[in-house]
């Protein structure tokens, strides 16, 4: 079923009845964990750029060497596959889609209009999880990575000399 996008106004109306809502604080809360999540990921991200660069000039190394084989470039060039793969996941934490706006249900009683919060807070808890995963993901493919250029760094040098 293809969603369609949602108008400035209806998002406008929308934010205005959240916050009369009474799943504010629920909401506010979910917004306030992306937000977290967000500015793990960009610092992951940073660091992320950082070990590229570093692999990257492992890798001019270990290539200008004269080491027999391709098994240290390949070492090298998987630990720098592993850094990208993790900024990806990073990257994917800090997308951004509103499309669980238009969610937002309207009900009428009385001649008032009301919103239904109830399909947006489930989907902003999907997107939560979802995010947090993702962030779980590229933490553990960094943390894992920069220990095996650690030891790779260390086999090279120490095979060199």
């Amino acid at each position: 079923m293809a969603r369609e996008r949602i108008g400035h106004t209806q998002l406008a109306n929308t934010i205005s009845a959240l916050l009369k809502s009474d799943q504010r604080d629920e909401i506010r809360w979910i917004y306030d964990a992306l937000s977290v999540l967000d500015t793990k990921a960009s610092g992951l991200l940073s660091f992320n750029g950082i070990l590229i660069a570093l692999t990257s000039a492992l890798l001019g190394f270990v290539l200008q060497t004269p080491i027999s084989g391709y098994f240290y470039p390949v070492l090298v060039g998987g630990g720098l596959a592993a850094c990208v793969v993790s900024s990806l996941f990073c990257i994917r934490v800090l997308w951004i889609g509103w499309d669980f706006l238009g969610n937002v249900s309207e009900e009428s009683s009385d001649g008032n209009l009301k919103y239904d919060f109830n399909v947006e807070v489930a989907e902003l808890v999907k997107v939560l999880q979802k995010r947090t995963r993702h962030h779980h993901l590229a933490v553990s493919i960094t943390l894992w990575d920069l220990a095996f250029m650690a030891f790779c760094a260390v086999w090279v040098i120490a095979n060199r000399i």
